[in-house]
C-alpha cells in the first residue's frame, strides 16, 4: 500500500516552523515564522507613514554605519535612512578590553574548562569582586560556580538562586559581590557605579543550532545558496556579545574592564568582525594589565582593538 502523501503547504504555511514541546504537565504546539521580513512589510511598513528603529546594538559590521543584517532580517526597504552615532562613553580612557593570550585554550579544547575557571578567579581577584560573569549556558555557569564558590572571598550570587530583581538589588548593594548569570542577564542589566567594574564573558555567544527555529532559518539560507554561519550565526553572536559588554558602562563616570575569555577573537578568521563591533577600548592580552588597571595604572601594553 502506498503511503499517503502529505498535503501541499501554502506559501504562508511553508514560512513557519512548527514543533511540539512536552513537559510534565503540558503539551505545547508552537509555530514561528522562519522569515519575518514579508510579514513586517505587509503589516507594518505598508501601513505606517514613518517607522523609527533605535538601539545601541543594531550594527554588526563595526563603526562604519552598516546595518545590513538588521535591514535584511526585518525587510527594511532599500533607501531607508540609517544613522550611527558615537558612544557618549570614553572607552579609551575609562575601560580596558582583556582577551587571554595565545597560550589560552580554545573552547573546544579539553583544557578549556580548567583554564576558564582559573582565569575567572584571577580576574575577580584583580577587581576585588564587583564583577558580572556572563555564561553562554547554564551548564557552564554551574560548573564554574561549583569550582569557585569556596575559592573566592566575595559574596557570590547565582542566577536561579533568587529572582532576577532580588539578585540585581543584592548585587548593587554589596559592592564587592560577584554575579554569575546567563541568558536574560546579557541585556537589560543597569548597575552603574563601582558595584559593576568588571564584565567577564566565558566565550563567543554562538547559538546552539539544535533549536528548531534556528535550524529552520539556517536551512532556509543554505537552500538559497547562502552561508548560514557567515550570514546568520556570526551576526547574531556579534549582537549578543555587544549586549553583554554593554553592561559595563552605564554612566559617563563609570570605569572598568571587559574580559572575553575566548582566543578565537584573534585565532579565527571571523575574529576581526567581532573585534570591529566592540567598543573602541584599549585591548590587552596580559592579565597583569587588568591588575594595573584596577590599581589605577594605565597599561603600556594595550593596543587598538581594531588591529
Amino acid at each position: 500500500e502506498q503511503p499517503e502523501q502529505a498535503p501541499e503547504q501554502s506559501d504562508e504555511q511553508s514560512n513557519y516552523i512548527q514543533w511540539v514541546e512536552r513537559t510534565e504537565k503540558n503539551l505545547t504546539l508552537s509555530a514561528t515564522p522562519i522569515d519575518v521580513a514579508d510579514e513586517l512589510r505587509a503589516t507594518l511598513f505598508a501601513g505606517a507613514e514613518h517607522c523609527l528603529f533605535t538601539s545601541a546594538t543594531l550594527r554588526t559590521d563595526g563603526g562604519n554605519g552598516e546595518f545590513g543584517y538588521f535591514r535584511q532580517r526585518l525587510g527594511i526597504p532599500e533607501g531607508t535612512k540609517a544613522y550611527s552615532f558615537p558612544s557618549p562613553f570614553d572607552y579609551q580612557k575609562r575601560s580596558l578590553l582583556y582577551v587571554p593570550g595565545d597560550h589560552f585554550p580554545e573552547p573546544t579544547d579539553s583544557e578549556y574548562r580548567n583554564a576558564l575557571h582559573l582565569e575567572i578567579s584571577r580576574l575577580i581577584t584583580c577587581s576585588k569582586g564587583r564583577a558580572l560573569v556572563l555564561f553562554t549556558s547554564f551548564r557552564a555557569l554551574e560548573l564554574a560556580w561549583h569550582s569557585l564558590q569556596d575559592e573566592l572571598p566575595y559574596p557570590l550570587l547565582r542566577q536561579g538562586a533568587s529572582s532576577r530583581s532580588q539578585l540585581l538589588d543584592r548585587f548593587a548593594e554589596k559592592t564587592d559581590s560577584v554575579l554569575f548569570a546567563v541568558a536574560s542577564f546579557w541585556e537589560g542589566v543597569d548597575v552603574p557605579g563601582e558595584s559593576l567594574s568588571l564584565v567577564i564573558i566565558d566565550k563567543l555567544p554562538f547559538e546552539v543550532p539544535s533549536d528548531p527555529v534556528i535550524m529552520a532559518r539556517m536551512e532556509r539560507i543554505k537552500a538559497a545558496g547562502g552561508n548560514p554561519f557567515m550570514e546568520f550565526q556570526i551576526p547574531r553572536a556579534i549582537l549578543t556579545l555587544r549586549q553583554g559588554v554593554g553592561r559595563l558602562m552605564r554612566r559617563t563616570n563609570d570605569r572598568g574592564v571587559m574580559a572575553i575569555l575566548d582566543v578565537r577573537l584573534f585565532s579565527k578568521f571571523y575574529g576581526r568582525r567581532f573585534r570591529a563591533s566592540l567598543p573602541e577600548a584599549p585591548v590587552s592580552r596580559a592579565v597583569q594589565d587588568v591588575e594595573e588597571f584596577f590599581n589605577g595604572d594605565r597599561s603600556s601594553r594595550s593596543q587598538d582593538i581594531r588591529e
